[in-house]
């Protein structure tokens, strides 16, 4: 009687413990999981306002500009520049994240945006066959850019993170008064060149002054922000000042263009908005690396919240099995130790410094996609590439700035490679990429835009030097059946045709002649 008491006493003192334990966990596990959540909401939101902005301040004001000087001017150099920024606003619209911002709520606003993009391939269409007037196309271009803010509104509302929400306001001020000063350029050098204004255009530009004087007050209240410190240094300097003057004159309704010459209006105000859209880039790179903070700290809160649940859970574990005499100890260090060997390997797959799979990855990756494919009887592709005198960069630069470059590279091929492709570093500055689904040819198409992606990109070493880089493409394909044999036979091909395309001057596309279907297609050379 008295042994079962005290057997029932330490079940207690054992099970006890161990409910609290239980309770505080649970606790604990709501807490982080909560912030974790929110931290990774404010990440996706910081993403869609960084896209959202670049487009309606970078991309689609670039493009507006060249349809400007092509329907002044439509030679072929300003058609291809044209073309160039059209293919810029295209990869950045469809690169949106607008799956993160997918709800109700949202339904209007991108339902507007999606009518102002349809109203901007209408509008090309228009440029391309009528040769409309600057002004429509001005007014199509500034719809689709309102459109793009209003999700940068929309999503603000719902961002707790504070210095992420000061920022936000900051941009969304910016982008007013640089849409104002925009509007104010254009109309004031047609006032100054003695053209006349309608009444629309008229109120367009009173609403552009009173912006724009609205914003000059403001600035001075956000002086102590290093970021528009050169805003504020400009508009006390001389051309300031002078420009200060000329829009006076503007309101006053004494444009003299003797007093006000228009090459000099056009001058400063070139200057002026040069250094507004450096101002707001900047902004916008600081939002962007603020998303990427918040994804840090929405991964370091995961790991918190994965130790809470592996501490607290051992040591309920533990109290439970030390109720039940240790009989289930040796299933459960068991059951750890492979959980543990299984995230050993796939650390061991994983390439550290680009986040890639590596070769032992690749392998095993690549097994269950040749399986999937040979099953559907479909096409495999291979497309190796390797950077351009890359050692020329360590040498120059130092082995920290290439492994920038590295991790440059790769996060671009990531972005322009298709979702379900397999991305691998295969060794030192080659990368290899397996497409299922593709041809030759189709795998050429998707190498094309990775290559011109990373010949187009900037990048920025630690000491502040921009660099550009280049790479060179070697293609082949195999259709079904595919096995490890023929996979082994294919790279063998990609890698000849990188090396063709080495031999060929780099920075191009070769396509293995043994798996192209048209060996005879202009658009890329075969080996």
């Amino acid at each position: 009687m008295r042994f079962g008491m005290i057997r029932r006493a330490v079940m207690a003192a054992l099970i006890l413990p161990s409910a609290v334990m239980a309770v505080e966990t649970a606790f604990l596990l709501s807490l982080y999981y909560g912030e974790y959540r929110k931290l990774e909401v404010g990440k996706d939101h910081a993403y869609v306002v960084f896209s959202a902005a670049r487009i309606a301040s970078q991309t689609m004001p670039a493009e507006a500009s060249a349809t400007a000087l092509y329907l002044e001017d439509p030679s072929e150099p300003n058609r291809l520049i044209l073309q160039q920024a059209r293919t810029a606003l295209d990869d950045e619209i469809r690169s949106f994240p607008q799956r993160t911002v997918d709800d109700p709520d949202n339904a209007p606003d991108l339902r507007r945006m999606q009518s102002a993009i349809d109203a901007l391939l209408r509008q090309r269409d228009s440029v391309d066959t009528e040769n409309p007037s600057v002004d429509s196309v001005d007014n199509v271009f500034k719809s689709a850019s309102q459109a793009y803010l209003n999700i940068v509104d929309r999503v603000r509302s719902n961002i707790d993170d504070a210095a992420l929400l000061q920022d936000l306001q900051l941009l969304r001020y910016l982008l007013d008064i640089n849409e104002a000063g925009l509007e104010l350029t254009y109309y004031g050098a047609a006032l100054l060149s003695g053209k006349s204004l309608d009444a629309e255009q008229t109120d367009a530009l009173e609403r552009a002054i009173v912006v724009d004087k609205a914003g000059r007050i403001q600035l001075q209240q956000s002086i102590d922000d290093p970021r528009v410190k050169a805003l504020s240094e400009f508009d006390h300097s001389s051309d300031g000042n002078w420009l200060e003057g000329a829009i006076a004159s503007i309101e006053r309704d004494t444009v003299n263009s003797a007093a006000t010459p228009p090459q000099t209006w056009d001058r400063i105000q070139e200057g002026r908005t040069r250094l507004w859209q450096q101002t707001i880039a900047a902004l916008i790179s600081d939002i962007e690396r603020h998303g990427d903070q918040l994804a840090d700290r929405a991964r370091s809160q995961l790991i918190v919240l994965v130790s809470i649940v592996a501490t607290l859970g051992l040591l309920i574990t533990a109290i439970i099995l030390l109720a039940m005499k240790g009989m289930k100890l040796i299933a459960t260090i068991r059951s750890e130790r492979e959980a543990m060997i299984l995230e050993l390997r796939d650390a061991a797959q994983t390439d550290l410094l680009t986040g890639l799979y590596n070769r032992r990855g690749f392998q095993s990756a690549a097994s269950a996609l040749l399986h999937q494919a040979s099953a559907n009887r479909d096409w495999v592709s291979a497309i190796l590439f390797d950077l351009d005198h890359f050692k020329r960069v360590n040498d120059t630069y130092g082995h920290d700035a290439g492994d920038v470059v590295l991790r440059t590279v790769a996060m671009i091929a990531r972005a322009n490679f298709r979702p379900f492709d397999l991305l691998v570093r295969h060794g030192g500055e080659e990368f290899l990429a397996l497409l299922p689904g593709s041809s030759a040819e189709d795998a050429a198409a998707v190498a094309e835009g990775v290559r011109q992606a990373i010949e187009n990109a900037d990048i920025k070493l630690p000491d502040g030097t921009t660099l550009r880089v280049t790479a060179s493409f070697g293609c082949a394909g195999i259709s079904a059946p595919a096995h490890q044999d023929l996979l082994t036979e294919l790279l063998k091909r990609a890698d000849l045709a990188l090396y063709a395309a080495k031999g060929s001057g780099r920075n191009c596309i070769v396509v293995d002649a043994g798996t192209a279907s048209d060996a005879e297609n202009p658009s890329f050379t075969t080996a």
